[in-house]
C-alpha cells in the first residue's frame, strides 16, 4: 500500500506524466500522485481551474468556471494538450 492505504502510481502512469510535461506550453501550477493510482496536473487563473489526472489509458478532466463545473473523460492524450491550451487561450480573454 502506498500513500492514504493507495495503491503505488503504476510506472506506466508516471512515464505518461512525465512525457506530458516534457511538451506542455503552459506548465501546470501544481503537480501531484492522486490516491486513485493517477498524477494529477492543476491550474489555476482567476475564479477558473482545470484539473486532469493521467491515468493508465484515460485522462479524466474537470472543469471549474464561477458555478459551472464540467466533468468528462478522454481514451486520447492528445485532448490533453487541447484542452490545455483552451483553457489559457480563454483565460487571456478574461
Amino acid at each position: 500500500m502506498g500513500w492514504l492505504c493507495a495503491l503505488p502510481i503504476p510506472g506506466v502512469v508516471i512515464t505518461r506524466a512525465l512525457a506530458v510535461i516534457s511538451k506542455l506550453k503552459e506548465q501546470p501550477l501544481y503537480v501531484f500522485p492522486s490516491a486513485r493510482e493517477t498524477i494529477q496536473f492543476e491550474y489555476d487563473i482567476a475564479d477558473t481551474s482545470l484539473e486532469i489526472e493521467i491515468g493508465e489509458k484515460s485522462v479524466e478532466f474537470l472543469s471549474v468556471e464561477g458555478n459551472v463545473t464540467d466533468e468528462w473523460v478522454s481514451s486520447d492524450i492528445n485532448d490533453l494538450f487541447r484542452v490545455i491550451d483552451e483553457f489559457h487561450s480563454k483565460a487571456k480573454i478574461l
